[in-house]
């Protein structure tokens, strides 16, 4: 019988008492042979559960982590009337009863039972399903989070220590040799500015770089970014790059070679790669690395970043009613602000989304920087544009450990972390998991994903946290609980209705779709709110909402054929880029009155800002965000907001640049060259090109030129102030 037991060794606060310490606590698995269902409703909460019928015996193989040990699990039925017994047996056999009685029905019931066992001992948990006269029969029942704790003394909060990685060494700052600008990429060619900066590495060159490691642990890892680019400027040797192969770049050790990393680069493009290494332990006696250049003729070949991570530890902070603040971070995908009642859309069923704009502040013009949910999510936690971090400027970049997130900057401040993501775009490969001590990507829909957000929240519910929220429920494709089916208005808009028509007159195809962008749109937007609801319902019944900076956002818009196009990441218009915003929780709003509304156009990089400055994170000066209204002056914000599109292997085959104004949309297609304005005040739905007529008028050409400079001005500024974005070549962590 095999037991996976996931040990969570904190000193925790009980969910059902105050003075209640848990020592340990184990989430029990069973290798019985009884179905493990993914997602079961009982009560409006989503939880895993196993399905018992009557008769049937859940087991599991256990020891005891600690002294006082409790078996708490949770349990409910929806037919059957069924019983419950819960058993412990003994190593010799000896049975004992810790639970026996009827069910919870249509809820989950949750039940705490002493343990009469010695820590350390190996012991059998049954729990058995009765028909209620104590013999197997009808009825069935489900079991879930069944957790084994052991109690202990009140917190101690040097053991529960948040433990993250942080630059230790710039390895780089000590070497004293000449940097230069690599040759121009294809990005920083746009607007006609040199490649990075790196250090050089000359054919069959080895540079030696010391760095203080007295402080380095066990733990330490070499963080290393590889700049290689054909340099049109290096002569080569005929004869001997015939036989001088791909080349590759060596990171020594004295004079051993722990890794090898080849320079495969295809002709007239430019790449950076990443990899993550422990320190050797030879680096760490006497804290010296080399790199060593052999072959690659043609190539300029740099470092661009050589860093030393580490473990860094920060004592938690303990949760004070009145005084601490926690924050809660909602991301959706595909959530246009026109589809939200807040908003003044009649057919929506977001009650929990309209209280939440209703007790703080709601913005009408939020602005993304790209139309899809990398590079936008990447900003929303760095407060800096994807230019400058390069998350969704090509496949499969990391980000850069330097750049410091809003997660990171949390957990330096005392703070715990999470985030619970069921959007394959945020993910630990892309780095977004950087500060966070949980973060769990599953393809689960928003109401299950909160009921796991709310299990950590029980275990970090003694001290102040930051939890995170990535949801893409509304994304296409659309499969929404019938309960959030029934909740919204199902009838179809006409004017959609319409509009796909003109461009598909087949029968039934325009009311087909527009049940999909309608009541099923509609109907996702209603699970998210319901999830909202439930994990706001609990943060009341626990006292933590009104200590609790709440910020619910969209990600990304999506499109409804407006131009044309139903899904986002292909184009920059105002349908995949506008997004809501809204902010409640202590001191919003600060002087205005409840349920304010805020006008003045926000970006994503804004919102970080916002969250950085209330909450008092510092993040380390790399921030190009501005305060937003109403805590910022007018006269600081940005007259433009840019936004720029990339091509992506397998999700984005264009590049585009946007600039927006108060009253202008300036589009430029980078592969194609072709340009287009649009004048927002007069054509708010944004169909009339005014460049597309043969003599477009000077107020239209100089808008344009205008913004092209302005775009150009940004691009620059953004790409001389970014960060190393590597493709990931290896990443041993």
């Amino acid at each position: 019988m095999i037991v996976a037991l996931v040990a969570v060794s904190l000193w925790l606060r009980d969910a059902k008492s105050a003075d209640h310490r848990v020592g340990q606590r184990v989430r029990l698995q069973s290798d019985s042979p009884l179905p493990r269902l993914p997602r079961v409703s009982l009560g409006g909460e989503f939880r895993e559960a196993w399905f018992l019928k009557a008769g049937d015996i859940l087991r599991f193989a256990v020891t005891v982590p600690g002294e006082e040990p409790v078996l708490r699990l949770r349990e409910g039925f929806l037919t059957g009337l069924p019983d419950m017994a819960v058993t412990l047996v003994t190593p010799n056999g000896r049975r004992r009863e810790l639970f026996s009685g009827p069910a919870s029905e249509g809820h989950w019931g949750e039940h705490r039972l002493a343990v009469s066992a010695r820590p350390g001992e190996a012991v059998d948990l049954e729990i058995a399903v009765l028909d209620g006269r104590g013999r197997p029969g009808l009825g069935a029942l489900y079991v879930a989070d069944v957790v084994l704790e052991s109690q202990g003394r009140p917190v101690d909060e040097d053991e529960v220590a948040i433990v993250t990685r942080a630059v230790l060494t710039d390895v780089l700052s000590e070497y004293s040799g000449v940097a230069r600008r690599a040759p121009a990429t294809e990005e920083s060619r746009r607007v006609d500015l040199p490649g990075p900066m790196c250090v050089p590495l000359a054919p069959d060159e080895t540079i030696r770089l010391s760095y203080d490691g007295a402080h380095d642990g066990a733990d330490a890892r070499l963080e290393l970014v590889l700049f290689a680019a054909r340099d049109a400027g290096v002569q080569t040797d005929p004869e001997r790059s015939a036989d001088d192969g791909p080349g590759e770049v060596q990171v020594l050790s004295g004079a051993d070679v722990v890794r090898r990393v080849p320079l495969d680069f295809a002709a007239g493009g430019s790449h950076e790669v990443s990899l993550s290494l422990d320190l050797p332990l030879r680096a760490r006696r006497a804290p010296e690395l080399g790199f060593r250049r052999v072959g690659g003729a043609g190539l300029f070949v740099g470092l661009r970043e050589a860093v030393v991570t580490g473990p860094r530890r920060v004592a938690r902070r303990p949760f004070v009613p009145g005084e601490s603040r926690n924050v809660l971070l909602v991301s959706v995908g595909s959530l246009r602000p026109d589809r939200l009642g807040c908003y003044g859309y009649p057919g929506a069923a977001t009650p929990n989304l309209d209280a939440t704009a209703a007790r703080g502040l709601r913005y009408t013009s939020t602005w993304a920087p790209s139309s899809w949910a990398l590079p936008n999510v990447a900003s929303l936690l760095t407060g800096t544009s994807p230019i400058t971090h390069g998350l969704g400027l090509g496949a499969y970049r990391r980000l850069s450990p330097r750049l410091i997130t809003l997660a990171r900057a949390a957990a330096w401040s005392g703070r715990s972390t999470a985030a619970f993501s069921s959007s394959p775009e945020v993910s630990r490969r892309m780095g977004l998991d950087q500060g966070y001590e949980t973060f769990a990507m599953r393809y689960l829909p928003a109401p299950v994903l909160v009921e796991r957000a709310i299990d950590w929240l029980v275990e970090m519910e003694p001290f102040e946290w930051f939890l995170t929220l990535h949801l893409n429920d509304p994304g296409y494709p659309h499969d929404p609980e019938y309960v959030d089916v029934v909740a919204v208005n199902g009838v179809l808009d006409p004017v959609l209705v319409e509009r796909v028509r003109r461009l598909d007159s087949r029968p039934g195809l325009a009311e087909a779709l527009a049940q999909e962008m309608g009541p099923l749109y509609d109907a996702e937007i209603a699970g998210v709110d319901r999830a909202l609801g439930r994990l706001l319902g609990w943060l009341q019944q626990r006292g933590l909402l009104d200590d609790t900076l709440v910020v619910v956002v969209g990600s990304h818009g999506v499109e409804f054929f407006e131009h044309g196009g139903r899904t986002h990441g292909q184009t920059l218009f105002d349908e995949v880029l506008h997004v809501p915003l809204l902010i409640a929780g202590p001191g919003v709003p600060p002087d205005g009155p409840v349920g304010g509304v805020i006008e003045a156009p926000t970006e994503l990089i804004d919102v970080s800002r916002l969250i950085a400055e209330r909450m008092g994170l510092q993040l380390a000066g790399s921030h190009q965000g501005h305060l937003p209204a109403p805590w910022g002056s007018a006269l600081d914000r940005p007259t433009i907001w840019p936004a720029v599109l990339f091509p992506f292997e397998g999700i984005v085959d264009r590049q585009l640049e946007a600039v927006r104004s108060e009253r202008w949309l300036w589009l430029s297609d980078t592969q194609s060259g072709a340009r287009s304005l649009f004048d927002r005040e007069a054509d708010p739905e944004v169909r009339q090109d005014l460049l597309s007529v043969p003599e477009p008028g000077p107020e239209a050409l100089n808008a344009a030129a205008r913004l092209a400079l302005e775009f150009e001005q940004w691009y620059g500024a953004a790409w001389l102030s970014a960060a190393p974005r590597a493709v990931v070549l290896e990443d041993e962590g």
